[in-house]
């Protein structure tokens, strides 16, 4: 009882410094505030135990001492909060009684001005080790994922990067490391201070895990933090150094786990175009260099022109060049939400808002800005509502994700106010929008792969003939590459950077809190370490299910409809609670929104009625089958009267995992997809 006394007081403590970032000397005065107290409370348990003891016994004086001396020995936070009590005592206990994985100091040199710079790198092999110590991390990276269908690109194991790495194909427990690299400021980037503490951060984590698992931000492991002009400085070579050490030994020698030899190889290095050019040691200039794409070798003077094909670049190309690439297949996949949202997206619906406003006159500025502002979002659309819309600007002023609401809603903000839906622009806004759904996909088929590469070009060829004054950009042309890509990488959601960028976040709010900028970092490698640490104390993995409201599950209480669908397994199970929300896998899933249980070409939504959860970790839904139609001229989907009968779905089995709200159009009821979702037939 006294350990776990302590391992909890511990945790306390190290919640309050690692998640919730509090300076300290504000811990301290907590750890002594406490102690003193307890004091207090153990003071007069003392007193009302010794007038009791006088009072109801005949034991003499030195007996209750005796007793009281007894008390003293079994307050258990007295016997623990001595081992605590100093800042320097909790720092050596948290690193010496939990998983807490030491950064490493790497000298870099002497900048200019003579002074000592360093880095600070998290072994790759330690934080692994820990990692696989837990054993769901070791259940999830021992177990041969689900074999996807032929032709079926479902995860980053179904394209060819991965296929053809030999390691991969040796052992099921080989780890496959999805680096991420980035800079981010930590002060105000328009203060004084700006770039100053501008830092370079790398993060990892593994292709291993299911899909969920890695998008979440705690999952997400620190190895390296350094100031970017250190970064620039001193080089590539020098910061990148023990790292790069490491992974060979890991893919050489690997690690031993629960008597196994687990190796590790890299998969990918995730990033932004600015940084996997950086990192791959291609051009960062993307608005004069003639050489702009990393995928291939056309020119500037070639962007517009889209029979010219471009010969693709090969490892052996860069060797001739560096000497420095061994791998057969490109090792920097895009990012989506860069290259997509924050430029297709975000510079080419500007044109096409300004056209709609300044020419064809259905709606003003002030209008489309109060209809988004006003529209009522359901469900996870209100998460990322999007940002209004400047009318001088020459780009969407979103983030990723609200420029992606905003392609996605148009029809449903505006659509009514566009008079000539046949007008070339808004089929070409929808044209995007459909682009969008096939490129966002989470799953996606060959079929699909290759008609979105005729959209692709068609789109890319209809911007550029009706707006010949806006050029191209780079990001028009990477485009290009998206499909060959997706064959290489799987599906590109997959590989999507901004939940990586969320985890700059921490050290944001990690410097803000402790203002301090001596070291900076090796203050937040230390902390980013205790919060693992504390992490790695429970349950490394997030819960997959939690379930809200829920009741035991009666069939008698339920209508005929939903008996039948149940059917007879379900119903004479005794462990089933019923619900109407439950988050499943980190997406919220509720009573009247829509999934999608045909594709092709006849689409069927399933709306669902109940959840249902069989010993709190599978999922039924209970769901009406709606027939629906395709509403070409808006890209959305018209739900029809609703079927008698109902269904049960297996939540695994279901065909796509997002759902969709309902909405409304001219009254008619309409569903836009969040992405396109791969056909039954």
């Amino acid at each position: 009882m006294k350990s776990l006394y302590m391992r909890n007081l511990c945790m306390f403590y190290m919640k309050l410094q690692a998640k919730h970032l509090i300076p300290s000397s504000t811990i301290q005065l907590i750890v002594e505030e406490i102690n003193s107290l307890s004091g207090v409370c153990q003071q007069h348990t003392k007193n009302q135990l010794k007038v009791s003891l006088h009072a109801k016994t005949k034991l003499t004086e030195t007996e209750i001492k005796d007793v009281l001396t007894t008390l003293d020995d079994i307050d258990m936070h007295s016997s623990c909060s001595s081992a605590l009590s100093t800042e320097y005592k909790r720092k050596q206990y948290f690193e010496e009684n939990f998983a807490y994985v030491h950064p490493q100091t790497v000298f870099l040199g002497f900048d200019e001005n003579r002074k000592e710079r360093n880095a600070q790198y998290i072994p790759i092999k330690d934080t692994l080790t820990a990692l696989l110590k837990d054993p769901a991390v070791w259940e999830e990276c021992s177990t041969t994922g689900n074999e996807s269908a032929p032709r079926i690109f479902n995860d980053v194991c179904d394209g060819s990067v991965f296929k053809s790495n030999p390691l991969f194909s040796e052992s099921r427990l080989t780890l496959k490391v999805i680096l991420y690299q980035d800079a981010f400021e930590v002060v105000n980037p328009m203060g004084s201070a700006k770039k100053k503490h501008k830092m370079l951060g790398v993060y990892f984590t593994l292709a291993n895990f299911d899909p969920f698992h890695r998008s979440t931000v705690d999952n997400m492991q620190l190895l390296l933090l350094c100031r970017e002009a250190d970064f620039k400085h001193f080089g590539h070579e020098k910061v990148f150094s023990p790292l790069l050490s490491d992974l060979r030994e890991l893919e050489t020698n690997g690690l031993n786990i629960h008597g196994n030899t687990v190796k590790a190889t890299l998969y990918c290095i995730a990033g932004d175009n600015l940084g996997s050019h950086n990192i791959g040691g291609f051009t960062e200039n993307f608005s004069t260099s003639r050489y702009f794409c990393r995928y291939c070798h056309i020119t500037r003077d070639k962007l517009d022109d889209f029979e010219h094909n471009a010969s693709i670049r090969t490892v052996q190309d860069y060797n001739d060049t560096i000497q420095e690439l061994h791998n057969d297949d490109p090792g920097l996949p895009p990012c989506i939400g860069h290259d997509l949202f924050e430029g297709v997206v975000a510079y080419d619906l500007a044109i096409y808002i300004n056209y709609f406003v300044k020419v064809k006159k259905f709606f003003t500025y002030s209008q489309l800005n109060r209809r988004i502002r006003q529209f009522g979002y359901q469900g996870s659309d209100g998460n990322s509502t999007p940002s209004e819309v400047s009318e001088k600007g020459v780009k969407l002023g979103g983030q990723a994700a609200e420029n992606w609401s905003l392609l996605r809603l148009l029809p449903l903000i505006i659509g009514d106010r566009i008079t000539d839906t046949e007008n070339p622009v808004w089929q070409l806004t929808v044209q995007m929008k459909e682009v969008v759904e096939l490129i966002c996909a989470p799953k996606i088929s060959a079929p699909q792969i290759a008609l979105l590469n005729v959209q692709i070009r068609d789109y890319l060829e209809a911007r550029k003939e009706m707006f010949p004054a806006h050029k191209l950009k780079p990001k028009h042309h990477y485009l290009t590459h998206y499909p060959a890509l997706i064959l290489k990488f799987g599906p590109l959601m997959r590989l999507w950077t901004m939940r990586f960028e969320s985890k700059h976040s921490y050290f944001k709010r990690c410097v803000r809190r402790t203002q301090n900028f001596k070291n900076v970092c090796q203050t937040l490698a230390r902390n980013h370490q205790l919060l693992q640490a504390y992490l790695h104390a429970g349950s490394f993995f997030a819960p997959s299910l939690v379930v809200k409201n829920s009741t035991p599950f009666h069939a008698e209480l339920y209508s005929n409809a939903v008996r039948t669908a149940v059917g007879e397994t379900l119903v004479k199970e005794t462990n089933v609670v019923a619900s109407t929300e439950v988050q499943w896998k980190g997406t919220q899933y509720r009573k009247g929104f829509f999934l999608c249980l045909s594709h092709g070409e006849s689409t069927e939504f399933g709306q669902i009625q109940l959840i249902l959860v069989k010993e709190e970790k599978h999922v039924y839904f209970i769901v009406t089958p709606h027939n629906v139609s395709y509403l070409a001229e808006f890209g959305l989907y018209e739900v029809k009267e609703a079927r008698q009968t109902m269904k049960c779905m297996k939540g695994e089995l279901k065909l796509d995992y997002y759902p969709l709200p309902e909405y409304k159009l001219f009254g008619t009821r309409v569903i836009s997809l969040k992405h396109s979702v791969v056909d039954t037939e």
